[in-house]
């Protein structure tokens, strides 16, 4: 552990700093984290929010096509937000919060579907609008959400959304995508 936390760092310090850590999670956050020795373990009964959303989502993506779309809700319902969202630029984190950025898509465009096979607009112009932030370059759901916010009766909406995926393909030096440009112009 103090490897990881603090790579090359004197023992007899980077065991100092691991005490001061753990010291003041027990004060925030209560007994979760228990040493016995060199060994460090979360404590019974302690959650973990990230095993709990991989754990559903795994469960939602290999259930029978019936149970999918509720479990994929379930699973989404668990999901607390990028991991560890103050170290943003850990390069050791970029692999796991890519996996589990991806996780989260692929439940998502099931509920998606769903909600557009239903007529439910709403629900899926929120997921959609959730997904595009997270991959801009995303055109197929670009247009499904600009298509779903023009037949909510909003074209200004889905010209705005045209506009920011036209400008994010002008940044990496492509043109937007002819289904997009589509919707530059709201009739």
């Amino acid at each position: 552990m103090i490897e990881l936390l603090w790579p090359g760092a004197d023992p007899s310090t980077a065991r100092a700093r691991l005490r001061n850590t753990l010291n003041r999670l027990k004060e925030r956050s209560g007994a979760v984290v228990t040493r016995t020795g060199d060994l460090l373990r979360l404590a019974d009964g302690v959650r973990v929010d990230l095993a709990a959303f991989e754990q559903a989502a795994a469960a939602a993506l290999a259930a029978p096509p019936v149970e999918r779309v509720g479990r994929a809700r379930h699973a989404l319902a668990l999901y607390a937000g990028d991991l560890l969202p103050a170290d943003l630029y850990q390069d050791w984190l970029g692999a796991d919060r890519d996996r589990l950025r991806r996780q989260r898509l692929a439940l998502a465009d099931l509920v998606i579907a769903d909600c557009v096979a239903r007529g439910d607009r709403d629900e899926a112009v929120s997921l959609l609008e959730q997904a595009v932030r997270d991959e801009p370059t995303d055109e197929v759901r670009t247009v499904l959400l600009c298509r779903q916010l023009v037949e909510q009766g909003r074209p200004s909406a889905a010209a705005e959304v045209a506009r920011r995926s036209a400008e994010h393909a002008d940044e990496l030096g492509l043109e937007p995508d002819p289904e997009v440009a589509a919707f530059l112009r709201p009739e």
